[in-house]
Parts: C-alpha cells; structure tokens; sequence
C-alpha cells in the first residue's frame, strides 16, 4: 500500500537554545573587539535543494511559532532537484557545488560524500586564499559532524573550526545567523527559476550564473549585517529574529521627507536620514533596539532605569566625593557612547538633584558635568510624571496633581449645565476619564502621605461629585459620594496598592516557573493558613478586583 501524506515533525525551540546563541554572541563579539575583521575571515557554509518545479524548500522557510502551524503542502512524490553547497565570505563564493554519485546522477548529501566534497573541491579551492587567516563555518547536520568529517577539517582549519562538536561550537536554530539562509538562497531561488528552466541542466546553468554575478559590494553589505545580528541576538537573549520586523521597520524609515509651515508658506521638501518620527506608534521600539546595552555602561558604577527615553541614574554612598566621581565617570562613558551611534543627548533637559537624610546637606548641590557643561540641579525632580522630593513626603506630587485635577474640574462644569447640560452618567464617565486617575497617578508611593495631604486629594473628588449629582456643598461628603457613585479615594488606593502587589508577586512566579516546574514549588498562603501548588495560583493580570467605581 501506497501513502501519498507524510507527518513532519516540528522541533520546538526550547530556551537552551536561547542560551547557547547567547553564548555564541558574546563569543564572536568578544572575538571581534580583539579583531575587529575577524566576521570577514569566517567562511559561512550550508547546502540547499532546488527543485526543477520551482518548489520552495521547506527547510529554508522557517515559521516561529509556540505552536505547530498546521500547514499543508502539496509535493510531487519524486521531484527533480539539485543539492547545492557553497560557502560565503566577504572575499567572494566559493562554489556552486553540485552533489552527484558516481555514476553521475543528482543525490543528497552524506558524510561520504560530504567529506568527497571537502577533499576534492573545497581544500583545492583554499589554495588561492591564506587558510591560516580563515575560519570554517557549517551547521549541525549529521554529515557535517560525524567524527571523520570533523577530524579532516581540523586538519585544514585547526582551532578555527565552528561547527557542532567543533572547537567553537555552532548554536542549534540559528539560520538568522548563516548568510546562506537569511540572503543567498532566497536571492538565487528568486532569480533562477525567471526563464522556467526545463532540465537540471539548464538550471544548474542559472545556478552558476546568479552566483558569478554577486558583486563582492553585496558580499560586504551582507556580512556587515551579520554584525547587527549579533547585536539583536544579544539583547534579546538569544531569540530568534523576526525578519519580517526589521524589513517593515527599513521601509518605515526609509525616503521619509518633512516640510516647515512658517504662517502660510511651506518651506521646500528635505529629506530626513537620522532619527524616527515623532509621534509615531512605532518610533519607540526602534529606538529602545538601537540604545540597547547602555544599561551595561552605566550599571558599572551607578543603578539604572530606563523607560524609552528617559534614562535615569543614581548612586548612594555615605560619602559625596565618590557619588560624584562615580557620576561623572558614567556620564563620560555615556558620552562615548553617544558619539558612537550618533546620539545627541539634549544637556539642557538634563538635571542632576541630591537625596539626603542629612540636615547639614540639604542644600548642597552636587557637581556634576556632562559634555564638559554643569548639569540644572533640581531640588524636586519630576520622573516619568511623579515629582519626588528630597523629605520623600510626596508633598509636591501631591500638589501638583490637586493643581492638574482642578483645571480639568473647569472642563466638567462647563458640561453640567443645569438645563442643557450632560447627565449625570455622562458627568461620572467625564471625572472617571479624565480627572480621577490624575488624582490617582503614583497612589502606590503616596499611599503613606499625611492625612492633612491626603484631603486635599479629596476635596478634590468631593467637587467633582457635587458638579455630577448638583448637590450644595452644606450636604455631607459620604452622602454625595454615594449619590454620585464614585468610591472614596482611600479605598481606590487600597485596592490600587493590592493589585500592585499581587502583579508583582504573579511576576516573580512567572520567572520562577522559567526555571523549574510549577508542581515542583509549593506556596505558603499566610492568610489562610494553607499551602498550595504553585501551578494552582491564579496570576491577577488586568482582572477587575472592584475598581469599576
């Protein structure tokens, strides 16, 4: 009986996987600060299938995903192909080879045949090239790792061999790193298969001359990329690239061209080559990509945090000199940084403050330098929207959202006419939307302010609900917050703090469950007095906990 269907398997990419192409990364980046053309010695290798019909191999179309694609492909049940080896390095190809038996006919490859390949093509053609200045690439494929296989290219190629069992070992799933899968067989297959070639012949001929017509600029271009590879892969961790990202990222970047209205005239067209669009949706994404691993430069000597770009630094120690030198030698690293990628940091945006405990400092003013000119010094610096102050009392914050939340006050009395204006449903919506999470903004680290701050946080919300419901100011506060449905500040920040919490904690879980099995870790419930599986907990996430009023 015949079967027409076959099942493949798909292989997930597991997170060890992640963690030696991280490996591998920190390797060849290490490798190239010591030689920094050290990416144009590697000669990268791979073998690929091209069918007579055009049929696309699956094996160089990858999909990342976590769960199986479900795709279906209809294939002829014995095509005509070729199996083509070539290897790739900024000097040029070598190759196209073509694998044949010896009665001449196109097969596959084997580690016989592979090692046929190496012995009479391959070494011959390193005559022309200084072999001591070169690396060897090839991936994990059985042919390529048999011990025979590796011996015999230890012999040519000695330590510089990067391969599975190699000296240098090659990490599993990385074809975005092989500049045989990520540019040259999608460039040849997209041009060979133009005329419809009707015989391997004629398409071993295109083969051939796709593959004489790169032009060594290309060649360059191509391993260049290579470079920003490992540079993506280590940020992310190892991860897999998305391709198709970076092509829509290139095209959004691309011919961009603005215009300057000065009253009614516009100026004539420029074209931008630097930056991203301001405003944009995806603006921040490149960017966060392109400063990746300043957080190294300054987690030498300072802690860090960053969020798009607004970058943060402090220092604490007991004496001042040393908070400033260690400052200042970081902003000096930045610096360089800066230069390198062609960032522009704006000095005049940029402030310096002093925390203290101690009364006899209060008013000093640290000396700190960036770009050789004296940083603002701010006495109560505002940081992704909180204002912090040296008494840590939140007292500024808190007056500078009560001020915030009034003028917003004025936009919900002009739509609570008494005859034409709003209802009260839509008044609540209003206050809920706009004014109410400005009063709530950073409730998390004001949570522990004085009641006398605190009421005026109140008083606040008691207005706001006297416009929804038109009550006098004579009736009790309760009764109009009841009226207008709205719950009291303080219960909002219990809640708003309990959730914080239980997000943080869902966090922790998350990481831990990364590192071993969730039956495997058990949970102390204080609260109940009990014990539960860790594969048990609920994680709160965005779930409503009672924070619709």
């Amino acid at each position: 009986m015949n079967f027409f269907y076959s099942k493949d398997n798909l292989v997930a990419l597991h997170f060890k996987y992640d963690q030696a192409r991280h490996r591998f990364v920190e390797g060849a980046q290490n490798e190239i600060a010591v030689v920094p053309d050290f990416h144009k010695r590697i000669l990268f290798s791979d073998e690929a299938h091209f069918w007579l019909n055009g049929y696309a191999n699956k094996q160089n179309c990858r999909i990342w995903s976590e769960a199986n694609p479900q795709v279906y492909v209809e294939t002829p049940l014995h095509p005509e192909k070729l199996t083509v080896w070539c290897a790739l390095w900024a000097g040029g190809i070598i190759g196209p080879y073509f694998f044949k038996n010896d009665e001449g006919h196109n097969v596959t490859v084997n580690g016989d045949r592979y090692r046929a390949m190496i012995t009479n093509f391959f070494i011959p053609e390193l005559n022309n090239h200084d072999v001591q200045e070169l690396w060897f690439q090839q991936d994990g494929a059985t042919c390529h790792t048999d011990r025979a296989t590796i011996d015999l290219l230890k012999d040519t190629f000695g330590d510089r061999l990067i391969s599975r069992f190699g000296p240098v070992n090659w990490p599993p799933r990385s074809c975005d790193l092989t500049p045989l899968d990520y540019f040259l067989w999608g460039y040849v297959k997209s041009l060979v298969y133009a005329d419809k070639p009707q015989t391997l012949d004629h398409l071993k001929d295109n083969i051939r001359r796709v593959i004489a017509d790169i032009r060594p600029q290309m060649l360059e271009k191509v391993i260049e990329n290579w470079t920003s590879r490992l540079d993506y892969i280590r940020a992310s961790r190892g991860s897999p690239m998305p391709e198709i990202i970076f092509k829509n990222i290139f095209d959004f970047l691309k011919d961009r061209e603005i215009r300057v209205r000065f009253r009614d005239s516009l100026s004539k067209t420029f074209r931008l080559s630097q930056g991203v669009p301001q405003g944009s949706v995806l603006s921040p994404l490149p960017f966060s990509l392109y400063i990746a691993g300043i957080e190294k430069i300054i987690s030498r000597r300072c802690e860090v945090g960053l969020f798009a770009d607004d970058i943060v630094l402090w220092n604490s120690n007991s004496d001042v000199v040393h908070i400033e030198t260690a400052i200042n030698t970081t902003l000096s690293d930045i610096q360089i940084f800066a230069e390198q990628h062609k960032l522009i940091f704006n000095v005049s945006k940029s402030t310096s403050s002093f925390f203290t405990t101690n009364r006899r400092l209060y008013n000093y003013q640290p000396q700190i330098f960036m770009e050789s000119k004296s940083l603002l010094y701010e006495k109560h610096p505002k940081y992704l929207g909180y204002i912090l102050d040296p008494e840590i009392l939140s007292n500024k914050h808190i007056d500078y959202v009560i001020n915030k939340g009034r003028k917003r006050l004025d936009l919900l009395k002009y739509i609570a006419g008494r005859d034409w204006g709003a209802d009260a449903g839509t008044l609540r919506l209003t206050y809920a939307s706009l004014i109410r999470p400005v009063l709530e903004y950073g409730s998390q680290i004001y949570f522990s302010a004085s009641r006398t701050n605190l009421a005026k946080l109140d008083r606040v919300q008691s207005s706001a609900a006297r416009i929804i419901t038109g009550m006098r100011h004579s009736c009790p506060t309760d009764l109009v917050l009841f009226e207008a449905d709205i719950m009291p500040l303080d219960l909002r920040r219990k809640l708003l703090l309990s959730k914080s919490e239980l997000i943080a904690i869902d966090e922790a879980l998350r990481i831990i469950k990364t590192m071993t099995s969730p039956d495997e870790i058990w949970i102390l419930c204080d609260s109940r007095s009990a014990i539960q599986h860790l594969s048990d907990w609920t994680n709160v996430g965005d779930k409503n906990i009672g924070l619709n009023s």
